[in-house]
């Protein structure tokens, strides 16, 4: 009695996942335009955790690096 409930459960989950409504087709977000003196802005502090010490310090400092690198450009300090 207990296995043919979950063959049954089964089944309609199977059932239920081959039935599914199509995706819906979804606007694309809108672009990110940067701030303007009207528009507020505000910090976002990020934390990144790389070593900077011992054996693995030369790939933490070129990660960091690359992660300040993208901050300034998407700051727009420096040219994409």
């Amino acid at each position: 009695m207990k296995r043919s409930r979950t063959l049954i459960l089964a089944l309609l989950l199977a059932a239920g996942g081959a039935v599914a409504p199509p995706a819906t087709a979804q606007t694309p977000p809108a672009p990110l335009t940067p701030a303007t003196p009207s528009t507020p802005t505000r910090e976002i502090v990020i934390g990144l955790l790389y070593p900077l010490s011992g054996p693995t310090a030369s790939a933490g400092i070129d990660e960091k690096d690359g992660f300040e690198l993208f901050a300034d450009m998407v700051n727009g300090k420096e040219p994409m």
